[in-house]
């Protein structure tokens, strides 16, 4: 999570690091990119990374749709926050 907040806060070091290893990256695409991925990271409604259990049960009924998993798992078995609850905390 710190990393993601440092890339947020210094958008231009983590596209200069990035271009350091794309092959065949421009500035302006990477920046392009970064930006949109930080609408996924960072919304504004919770701390970055914070999931809430209906966005699991979400995931899961698209990826059984997709036929990318072939069934149910039972939710409370598998999702937890307690991590980001004691970094947050």
């Amino acid at each position: 999570m710190k990393g993601w907040q440092h890339v947020i806060d210094y958008k231009d070091e983590a596209v200069e690091i990035t271009l350091k290893y794309a092959n065949d990256g421009t500035k302006s695409h990477e920046m392009h990119m970064l930006d949109n991925s930080i609408l996924l990271i960072q919304t504004g409604e919770t701390p970055n990374g914070w999931m809430e259990k209906d966005e699991w049960v979400q995931a899961q009924d698209i990826l059984l749709e997709q036929n990318i998993i072939e069934a149910k798992i039972n939710i409370e078995d598998v999702y937890t926050m307690g991590f980001l609850e004691k970094i947050y905390g």
